[in-house]
């Protein structure tokens, strides 16, 4: 199967062995890979409901692994039981819809043991409600799209253990990512530099009053990446 990188990716980081739940799997490329590698001995994939899950099924029947693969309807965890499975992942989402997801039953969203997160946006809202949660951070990737032009984040958490709190850089690109130095992070960091400085001189160029918080928060992650990035030599 021709899986793309980032759902190559995903599916490399679930708990092998142990069921998967794969919320909001459009497709069911990434359920279906993982049952393919024999990585997992069940895979539920879910959608809203029978329309938006058409793709999925349509997949799921053509299949030789349709007897592992488990399809229901419904919105975010509600369709699965507490503890039924071991790794949850959602991705293609906005981060804020995420959050949601993930606070409409904390006690359910604890039983399971590790979640592997790809938002579309908002990432820094995922990252401090983990943080609020006492969710330990485990892993953070970066995985370039070619095809779209763009770098696309996975992060993974377990849940438990104590509140914590991040800087504001550690909120907008990620606690591990800041230590990480291989190339493909170093230039999503370039690209987030470039992103504050031109939030930076659109704030200094407004024809309206500035706003002076907005600015200094941003010149200074700006000045804090760039010494990340470049050290003393900037």
């Amino acid at each position: 199967m021709g899986i793309r990188n980032r759902l190559s990716l995903m599916a490399d980081l679930i708990i092998k062995g142990a069921p998967v739940a794969d919320i909001g799997a459009d497709h069911g490329q990434l359920a279906l890979y993982i049952l393919e590698k024999k990585w997992a001995p069940v895979v539920i994939a879910t959608e809203l409901g029978s329309k938006p899950g058409k793709k999925l099924l349509m997949r799921a029947a053509e299949s030789s692994h349709k007897t592992d693969l488990q399809i229901r309807f419904g919105d975010g965890l509600n369709v699965l039981n507490a503890q039924e499975v071991a790794t949850v992942i959602i991705a293609g989402l906005g981060g804020d819809t995420i959050v949601d997801i993930l606070k409409a039953d904390i006690g359910k969203s604890c039983s399971f043991k590790k979640y592997i997160l790809q938002p579309m946006s908002k990432i820094r809202t995922i990252r401090v409600w983990c943080a609020e949660q006492g969710w330990l951070l485990t892993d953070e990737q970066i995985v370039t799209v070619t095809d779209r032009g763009r770098e696309f984040v996975i992060i993974t958490y377990e849940p438990g253990g104590q509140k914590y709190t991040l800087s504001a850089l550690e909120i907008e690109i990620g606690p591990l990512l800041l230590q990480n130095s291989d190339f493909n992070v170093l230039v999503y960091k370039q690209k987030m530099l470039d992103k504050f400085r031109v939030i930076i001189n659109g704030l200094k160029n407004t024809i309206h009053v500035p706003d002076e918080d907005k600015l200094n928060y941003y010149e200074n992650l700006a000045e804090e990446l760039e010494n990340r990035i470049y050290g003393d030599n900037s």
